[in-house]
């Protein structure tokens, strides 16, 4: 934070002018510090009119209540366009495959032998 008018640290950019800097080097220097109303009776013009200290406002209409399902409902609109939410069931789990022992080949039975008579 710097201080209007400060001098700046050497080897530092000289600080911009402030507006009241300029205003007290200009023509309207002699100005500043006076109330309104004895600059616009140096210039020839009224004074400012007195305000009073309490202004009468007229009463205000009772506001409606709230709706608040009014107030959300951009935002369940917005909601509802990602979806219900709802997932489905997830899909099955793929069967899981056990290794088999590994079984012999099973033999033919045997034929029967052709008997002589």
């Amino acid at each position: 934070m710097t201080i209007p008018g400060a001098i700046p640290p050497p080897g530092a950019e000289p600080l911009d002018p402030t507006v009241l800097d300029l205003l007290r080097a200009s023509s309207l220097a002699p100005m500043l510090d006076q109330p309104v109303n004895h600059i616009l009776q140096d210039m020839g013009l009224p004074n400012l009119p007195e305000m009073p200290s309490v202004i009468h406002m007229p009463e205000l209409p009772p506001l409606p209540p709230l709706d608040l399902t009014a107030l959300m409902r951009p935002l369940t609109d917005l909601a509802s366009a990602f979806g219900s939410g709802k997932l489905g069931a997830p899909p099955p789990a793929p069967a899981r495959r056990t290794p088999r022992a590994r079984r012999t080949p099973r033999r033919p039975p045997p034929r029967p032998t052709p008997r002589s008579c």
